[in-house]
């Protein structure tokens, strides 16, 4: 084991003597030592509840024969810090929480990370850090949050921003807003549509850094608890056989995950965060890629921010593996990666398998929200500046673009 070298032979005695003083028995230096990355803040619903998710967490990876270690990492909310000079800090987060995990899991020696995440950035973060270690590892989402609901309406954070927008216009009176606002958020979890964070989520199963099924589980939900502590099996198998992200992150596994994006109306944030994590891994992948892949794969889904169902309504129909599985029916997936062949993810995963009666989150492949994704990219070049006197005479730089790369995107909107 890598942790060896902390923990056995005469000249690390005083290692040891510190390590028994935070809990280490004698039986547990023969164990692998685990670092646990926890991004739980009180400063937003997102990440409120990974404090007990911890211990859950902990609880498996013992039950497993590893030993955990919980260390911390920052989590900003683009939620609460957006249009403020706070939002300066979100994607320098993302390079904070990456570089914290790399730095922990080289100083400490682990034999295998688990990244615990939620808010936007801390997915990306954790799971980019996982990937530099180097060693087994694995990212588990919170989960999203549960619906509010107001005069039969669910609500999410959107309805929010959308009633300021339309308090300024007189639409609605101050009292109508404010009691949106109350309701909106009823507890822990991350937002609640298919925004950046369930995105992220989705796509952390596409490529097997999460297990299938498992980011779909409600944050508050009573199937996250023994879900949690089901994954620490999973982990224990793979530093029993040494499987690293490296050796299941391939390219096909990323257009995986761009295919699950575009076809459930995904954020366009996808884009930023995969061509990180890909890098990370080593594998190649650019902006052509989500344009070809966006261009040829129909959108399915029906949920927020542009549809009808949020993400704890997804999770009740069935969860994403049901969406993944219309994938690979239509040929628009490239084929299962999963993080182990011999304990795959979803042979662990016991929770919803149909969708409810009466309850539609997708849209048939024959007659789909839109007929591509939401992820076309535009290409060419446009002037850094109006023309001065000094360039008099000279004719000002021109927008140039491969034909076709210019069109409109095409926005999923649900079918009526």
């Amino acid at each position: 084991m890598r942790s060896d070298q902390i923990k056995k032979g005469l000249k690390q005695a005083p290692a040891r003597a510190m390590l028994r003083a935070v809990g280490v028995g004698d039986e547990d230096f023969g164990r692998p030592f685990v670092g646990v990355v926890n991004t739980f803040t009180d400063g937003m619903p997102c990440n409120f509840h990974l404090r007990e998710l911890a211990q859950h967490l902990k609880a498996g990876l013992r039950e497993a024969g590893l030993f955990p270690f919980e260390f911390g990492a920052p989590a900003i909310s683009d939620g609460i810090s957006m249009g403020t000079p706070g939002m300066r800090a979100s994607l320098v987060s993302r390079e904070v929480i990456a570089d914290s995990v790399e730095l922990v899991a080289q100083g400490y020696l682990y034999d295998g990370m688990v990244g615990l995440s939620a808010c936007d950035k801390t997915i990306p973060g954790t799971a980019m850090g996982v990937i530099r270690s180097g060693v087994p590892g694995m990212v588990l989402y919170g989960g999203t949050i549960a619906p509010g609901e107001w005069q039969g309406r669910k609500l999410t954070i959107v309805e929010v921003f959308e009633a300021v927008g339309q308090r300024a216009a007189g639409k609605i009176g101050e009292e109508e807003l404010l009691e949106i606002e109350r309701r909106a958020i009823p507890g822990p979890g991350a937002c609640g549509g298919q925004y950046t964070a369930n995105t992220m989520a989705m796509a952390l199963e596409a490529l097997g850094l999460s297990p299938v099924g498992y980011n779909a589980i409600p944050a508050v939900h009573p199937e996250k608890e023994r879900a949690t502590k089901e994954a620490g099996k999973i982990l224990a198998w793979a530093i029993a056989h040494d499987w690293k992200p490296k050796d299941f992150l391939t390219r096909k596994s990323f257009l995986n995950a761009v295919a699950a994006v575009a076809a459930t109306g995904g954020s366009t944030n996808a884009v930023l965060h995969l061509l990180a994590l890909a890098k990370e891994a080593g594998v190649e992948l650019s902006l052509d890629d989500f344009d070809q892949i966006s261009r040829k794969t129909p959108v399915i889904a029906d949920l927020r921010p542009w549809g009808t169902y949020t993400a704890w309504e997804l999770y009740e129909a069935g969860g994403r593996p049901s969406s993944s599985s219309g994938f690979w029916r239509r040929g628009s997936s490239t084929g299962r990666r999963r993080p182990s062949r011999a304990a795959p993810w979803r042979r662990r995963w016991k929770g919803p398998t149909g969708n409810k009666r009466g309850r539609r989150w997708s849209s048939p492949w024959r007659r789909p929200s839109s007929p591509t994704g939401g992820s076309w990219c535009s290409r060419g070049t446009s002037p850094l500046k109006a023309p001065s006197s000094s360039s008099r005479g000279r004719s000002a730089p021109t927008l140039r673009a491969r034909p076709g790369s210019l069109t409109p995107r095409r926005r999923p909107w649900r079918r009526s």
